[in-house]
């Protein structure tokens, strides 16, 4: 048991206990429940919590907001609970739109920290061959380069398993379903199959593996009601691999595949439209989602596109959000008496330089509405700026200032890119912090 075993037993005991826990997972900052009757939970009790920043209700989930060190709260949490896998049992009806919140984060929540520290690695490494630390020919940056895509290159193992544990099939099977679909020799090459001639690649694919795993975890749930005990065990996945797996190869992944290149499309052609228009609505309104607790769903999006190894305009335009709410703070930290309030916004805006950005928004700004509207247009005109410049997310980084390597594209303009994210980040705080320091006033 963590050191937080007496935090998790509170706060399972404020949800309404274990039993009116239907599943968990966690986020960067969040424990985000899925309660069976949301009526048993002591909102107010939480809020005031020490160790709890606060309660969201969105999307139909219970969001415990705890700061960084939510995996620690969360594993204890489980301890305590006696939760496997995210999930216990429940026969709760939700609404499409909750299901399919809870289906998007139930598959990406669990493999987003170490995704991020992948991505934050090319980022890295990229940055080590633009400043010439590294020689992109050696042997060490083969070795080097192939461990940091490894994530992304073999994107359908790690989404095979996380879905198929979403879809209550066995992780494993879901697995070795992605693997399957990334085997080397079965990637673009003509295959004469039942006189059709397909030519496919999954390899840092999303879409094919989770719909090829619904089509598993029907064929799991089916087989395990009819098949004898005794034989059941080995039957039903062999039955799987040898029907779902070829479907999904021949059907189902080149359908999955149109269905990304139109998807992706579409976000680069509306950016394509307006990119400052496009920054101005990310910019602008990315703390709005974050505060109903829905952004993880924009991201994913974002994410998927990375992996596909095409850049993103997602997270180029919502960069500049966390420092322009750090600069809010760090003008309310420098110009308020209150020592409660100082103390509360120092690690506040210690925590948006690491893009954590929760403290700050639910502890500081949010109670004061003008000062939350101030950080919002902060971020709106930097990324209205890097819009008009044409500026993209070229690879999965972390946030705050690990966010920089992202926008390192390998080529000869990376110079030019950096300079224009610069002036950015330096209209976003100067607007935001000069904006803040002239309009706070105490609360009295």
């Amino acid at each position: 048991m963590g050191k937080y075993k007496k935090l998790a037993e509170t706060i399972l005991e404020n949800v309404g206990g274990k039993d009116n826990v239907e599943s968990l997972t966690h986020c960067v900052t969040r424990l985000r429940f899925q309660l069976i009757d949301e009526s048993k939970a002591n909102d107010e009790f939480l809020k005031n919590l020490d160790g709890v920043v606060t309660v969201i209700k969105s999307s139909g989930q219970y969001q415990v907001v705890i700061g960084n060190h939510v995996k620690d709260v969360y594993n204890d949490v489980c301890e305590v609970g006696g939760i496997v896998n995210n999930a216990t049992e429940s026969q709760r009806e939700k609404s499409f739109k909750d299901k399919s919140f809870d289906f998007i984060t139930g598959i990406f929540m669990p493999q987003i920290a170490v995704m991020t520290a992948a991505g934050m690695f090319k980022g890295l490494l990229a940055l080590a061959v633009f400043l010439h630390w590294i020689d992109q020919g050696s042997g060490l940056y083969t070795l080097l380069s192939g461990i940091a895509d490894a994530m992304f290159l073999f994107m359908p193992v790690v989404v095979g398993y996380t879905s198929a544990v979403k879809m209550k099939m066995d992780g494993f099977l879901g697995l070795v379903i992605g693997a399957a679909l990334i085997y080397p020799q079965l990637q673009g090459v003509d295959l004469d199959i039942l006189g059709m001639t397909i030519n496919v690649t999954y390899t840092s694919t999303v879409l094919p593996i989770i719909l090829t795993n619904a089509l598993a975890a029907f064929m799991y749930k089916y087989l395990n009601k009819i098949i004898p005990d005794v034989i059941k065990t080995f039957v039903v996945p062999m039955l799987i691999l040898m029907i779902a797996v070829p479907i999904g190869f021949v059907v189902i992944g080149p359908i999955a595949n149109q269905i990304s290149t139109w998807v992706l499309g579409g976000i680069m052609g509306a950016y394509q439209i307006s990119p400052i228009l496009a920054g101005l609505l990310i910019g602008g309104l990315w703390q709005v989602l974050v505060v109903l607790g829905v952004h993880s769903v924009i991201a994913v999006t974002a994410i998927i596109t990375l992996a596909s190894g095409q850049p993103t305009p997602i997270f180029a335009l919502n960069f500049c959000v966390s420092f322009a709410q750090l600069a809010v703070v760090f003008a309310i930290w420098l110009k308020t008496k209150d020592q409660r309030l100082k103390s509360l916004a120092l690690p506040a805006w210690i925590s948006a330089i690491f893009g954590v950005t929760e403290p700050a928004i639910y502890g500081i700004t949010l109670p004061r509405m003008k000062q939350f509207v101030i950080s919002c247009i902060g971020g709106a005109i930097g990324a209205a700026y890097l819009g008009l410049q044409n500026i993209v997310y070229y690879q999965l980084a972390g946030m705050g200032i690990f966010a920089i390597p992202g926008f390192i594209n390998g080529e000869g303009n990376t110079g030019d890119i950096l300079m224009h994210v610069g002036i950015a980040l330096a209209i976003s705080i100067i607007f935001s912090f000069v904006a803040s320091y002239l309009t706070y006033t105490e609360d009295k």
